[in-house]
């Protein structure tokens, strides 16, 4: 009677380690499979993440030629409008051009058709439209060049610097362009 409730004992206790090293075995792959999918869910935040400042990227690049567009026709128009009210030539037209387009300004003077069109003021609404998506962004205008291309045309080229950081630390883009 001993030898069976000895025998009964070994086989629960075997049981036991079987049903024991079962569980075990489920648990382990199931957080292994888990780390996995945490892995490539994180991958996929990344890429997504990635792609969304290529394609802000890719919008300052269309928007900038607006920008530049409508701040060199309204500096354009404004210059015209100096020389009309002063009634005497320009000494310095491109840098007068230069300053009005990026400021806002000839000869210290707000404009009124510049106002909230200068180039700067484009940057400004583009750092606050970066902070909104979490970017910090920075672009500094190294070179503005103003040429005709023919005689009822103006060209204007911006140089810039630009510093893209995304702010969790993910990516950052540095590059020069002209736009």
């Amino acid at each position: 009677m001993r030898n069976k409730k000895s025998l009964l004992r070994n086989r629960e206790g075997v049981f036991y380690v079987i049903i024991s090293s079962l569980f075990i075995i489920v648990m382990i792959l199931v957080f292994l499979a888990y780390k996995e999918y945490a892995y490539t869910d994180r991958q996929k935040v990344i890429e997504t993440r990635i792609m969304t400042i290529n394609d802000f990227i890719k919008d300052i690049d269309s928007d900038s030629k607006r920008a530049i567009y409508i701040s060199a026709f309204r500096s354009l128009i404004a210059l015209e409008d100096y020389v009309a009210t002063i009634g005497d030539y320009l000494n310095n037209t491109e840098e007068l051009f230069r300053i009005a387009f990026y400021n806002g300004t000839i000869n210290g003077t707000e404009v009124e058709i510049l106002e909230n069109s200068s180039y700067s003021d484009y940057l400004e609404k583009l750092r606050i439209i970066a902070g909104r998506i979490g970017l910090d962004i920075n672009l500094n205008v190294t070179h503005i060049t103003l040429y005709h291309d023919s005689p009822w045309s103006v060209n204007v080229i911006v140089t810039t610097h630009v510093n893209i950081t995304d702010k969790k630390g993910l990516a950052r883009w540095d590059f020069y362009k002209d736009y």
